[in-house]
């Protein structure tokens, strides 16, 4: 892992206009792994989609309209979403912190230079896997999964605050899910419909 805070970023050209590059594609890139799926936030993720898809020869579509995320996949399968800052986020550093965990948590601008408002980059060294922030972890049920993930994927450590709040997360999320099966089923078995 190069040690700059500035990056070469000729593999990820041509680079969106106004675009920094977000998330897995930064972490796989440090860690020097293959990237095929390019995370780019951007103000106006319809139009970014629609000219990267034309000068790349891809195939722009609407992701997620709630949340304005297009996705352009390019003939050789890989993946380039668009997205603009997160809900409650007024800048980039305001946008990465509310990501769920520090590896993932890092931008690159098209100059190269590394963004890492919550230490991912020592995370990627030490081989951790830390959340941002309790609150972050909690505001998805999948995060905590996405936390055990990539430890597995990366062969990190889950680090000691974020193992206990996902092991905590999944007894909520299991209480929660048998009480309602408890609830449920009376209604299912005894139904004259059934």
């Amino acid at each position: 892992m190069p040690g700059s805070d500035v990056l070469d970023t000729r593999q990820f050209t041509p680079w969106p206009e106004g675009a920094q590059l977000v998330g897995g594609a930064v972490r796989d890139a440090l860690l020097g792994r293959p990237v095929a799926d390019l995370d780019w936030l951007v103000a106006d993720p319809a139009a970014s989609a629609r000219e990267h898809a034309a000068a790349l020869g891809g195939s722009p579509f609407l992701l997620d309209g709630e949340r304005r995320h297009w996705r352009v996949v390019l003939p050789s399968g890989a993946v380039h979403d668009f997205v603009p800052l997160r809900e409650g986020a007024s800048t980039l550093e305001e946008d990465l912190r509310l990501r769920d965990l520090t590896v993932n948590a890092m931008a690159l601008t098209e100059s190269g230079r590394l963004v890492d408002p919550v230490g991912g980059r020592d995370d990627l060294r030490r081989k951790l896997v830390r959340m941002t922030s309790l609150h972050c972890l909690r505001a998805d049920a999948v995060r905590p999964l996405r936390a055990v993930r990539f430890a597995t994927t990366l062969a990190f450590e889950l680090e000691v605050q974020t193992r206990s709040a996902t092991a905590q997360r999944f007894e909520e999320q299991a209480a929660a899910t048998e009480a309602a099966t408890a609830n449920a089923l009376p209604f299912m078995v005894f139904s004259p419909n059934y």
